[in-house]
């Protein structure tokens, strides 16, 4: 079952698979002590995913090119794909941080999951649909369209990174 974004405090929409099924998925309020370790592990991954790109990028460079395979040695459609894929990760954490941590975040954390709740569907659906385009047909204009919509996700993933540390290194109440 894959979780998607939340309905609420207390459920997830998932996918389940096997069925093609959306379904609401009920969760309960875990104890403080609990949290706390969440919010540790949650700070891990979010220094994991931030330093992912630079690694691969690292890795990448000092080889000088992409083996073949599924990105055909196109860097940008490599580049996309992980950044969709860290990016979500990272904004899912995040709201999922917010709701379990809301009635102690400042109003300015709430607004912030809020505006990523509502937009981050879109903001994958586009471009994911951009990439797809940009994959059928690798133009410069299509790479460009690309990078836009990445970039807004990046924004996002920018804003929720500085909420995030700026949670983790605030004492505990």
């Amino acid at each position: 079952m894959t979780l998607l974004w939340e309905s609420n405090p207390f459920a997830y929409l998932a996918f389940d698979g096997r069925d093609n099924e959306m379904k609401e998925v009920a969760l309960c309020r875990l104890p403080s002590h609990t949290r706390q370790v969440k919010r540790t592990i949650l700070l891990l991954k979010l220094i994991c995913f931030s330093l992912q790109p630079l690694a691969f990028s690292l890795v990448l460079t000092g080889c000088g090119h992409l083996a073949p395979g599924v990105y055909q040695q196109n860097r940008t459609l490599y580049d996309a794909d992980v950044a969709l894929a860290s990016s979500y990760e990272l904004l899912h954490s995040f709201v999922l941080f917010e709701s379990e941590n809301r009635p102690s975040l400042s109003p300015d954390v709430t607004k912030a999951a809020d505006r990523i709740r509502a937009g981050a569907p879109q903001w994958f659906a586009s471009a994911l649909a951009l990439r797809d385009a940009y994959k059928a047909n690798p133009t410069g204009a299509n790479a460009n369209n690309l990078q836009s919509a990445l970039e807004i996700i990046r924004t996002a993933v920018a804003e929720s990174t500085r909420y995030l540390i700026q949670t983790q290194t605030q004492p505990a109440h």
